[in-house]
């Protein structure tokens, strides 16, 4: 989506979009929205959840820090005037660990150090489980950084295009918001995702495309560019899209034919070894692929008329 769209999604709907600007590591809205011909639709999406959003925010005791209020109002009690009266007092107990054995590590050449270095991941990780299972006794004091009360709402944690239709993630949802969203996720079934017209799902090398007509034609131009002419042109029922051009067709039906040639010939050559289980490795080493052009001149032949 156009960055003038998005900046504008996230200034009108700031509860919805709440998690737009974070990092990776946090959020999938980091990534953005769909297609430009969505646009509409997700605005008027948003404008049903923006107020069920607030109603959740208002009635909320919780703040996204996971925290409850009274955690919070307890300095504001106590010092309202300071500039982080609403901070969170909480204070969680952490278990100790000693060392750092997860993920990946490259083992050493030496057979010696590669023994040693298993052997301490094993000591550190029954040494950390019994440190876990005292935690109630020996903890460490983790203060929480959280620095201002937020009463927590649900807001979009992913918006995306996935097999040719809107998907819209929140963090959590009311069934109110399931609804609606599973209403405008079947609307953008039948909406171009480019440019907003009525529009089907189509097949493309396996991707499927939401797009008009005109959006299609430009798509598997595209495609003809990129792969040399190799393109499925399939609507959603199999048929050969309109509109296309008979060198694409050719091409098409050229792949199709070579993929069922490929498949004949690996068939018949497993039913071969499994008949002669004692048969060389070089009887049966063709990988069904032909070599100098084999299933061209068979496409050929076979466009031709001949069996």
């Amino acid at each position: 989506m156009k960055q003038e769209l998005d900046e504008q999604l996230v200034k009108d709907f700031p509860l919805l979009y709440k998690q737009r600007g974070l990092p990776m590591n946090q959020t999938c809205m980091c990534w953005g929205f769909p297609g430009d011909g969505w646009e509409p639709l997700i605005r008027e999406l948003s404008e049903k959840l923006e107020p069920l959003i607030m109603e959740v925010k208002d009635k909320s005791t919780t703040c996204f820090c996971g925290c409850d209020r009274s955690d919070h109002d307890f300095q504001y009690k106590t010092n309202p005037f300071t500039p982080d009266s609403t901070k969170c007092t909480k204070v969680f107990k952490v278990p100790f660990h000693i060392g750092q054995f997860y993920g990946c590590y490259r083992i050493p050449e030496s057979k010696v150090k590669a023994f040693l270095l298993s052997v301490r991941r094993k000591l550190l990780r029954e040494i950390n489980g019994f440190l876990e299972w005292i935690s109630p006794l020996i903890h460490k004091k983790i203060p929480s950084k959280c620095k201002k009360y937020e009463p927590y709402h649900p807001s979009a944690s992913q918006v995306k295009e996935k097999f040719g239709t809107l998907r819209f993630y929140m963090s959590t949802e009311t069934d109110e918001m399931s609804k609606i969203i599973d209403e405008y996720e079947r609307k953008s079934e039948v909406t171009c995702e480019s440019c907003g017209k009525p529009s089907k799902l189509r097949n493309c090398y396996g991707w499927v495309y939401n797009c008009c007509d005109k959006c299609w034609l430009a798509l598997i131009k595209e495609r003809e560019l990129k792969h040399d002419g190799y393109c499925e042109i399939t609507d959603e029922d199999g048929k050969e899209c309109e509109n296309t051009s008979s060198e694409i067709v050719k091409n098409y039906k050229r792949m199709i034919f070579v993929c069922e040639e490929h498949f004949k010939r690996y068939h018949k050559e497993y039913e071969e070894k499994e008949a002669t289980p004692e048969a060389t490795p070089e009887a049966t080493s063709n990988d069904g692929l032909g070599e100098n052009g084999e299933d061209l001149e068979d496409f050929k032949h076979h466009e031709k008329g001949g069996k």
